[in-house]
């Protein structure tokens, strides 16, 4: 994944980073920010999880989405 980055950096990327982009679900959500200030690389497990469903894994997504997610966590 690549370095990570110090406390004080990742704090001081998050204080750079609040309000320069606005929120998104799929792009750019709470998970993508934090992961972009420790690591310089926004990532959403949680969206790279649902992404991964079949089109007919949608009809589903209520009752697979927790289990997925936990599988993740």
């Amino acid at each position: 994944m690549g370095r990570t980055r110090s406390p004080k950096e990742t704090v001081d990327a998050a204080n750079r980073a609040v309000g320069k982009k606005g929120y998104d679900l799929v792009d750019g959500n709470c998970e993508h920010f934090a992961s972009k200030c420790k690591t310089g690389k926004p990532r959403s497990k949680q969206v790279e999880t649902v992404e991964s469903f079949e089109a007919v894994d949608i009809l589903f997504l209520p009752y697979a989405l927790p289990v997925a997610i936990k599988e993740h966590f």
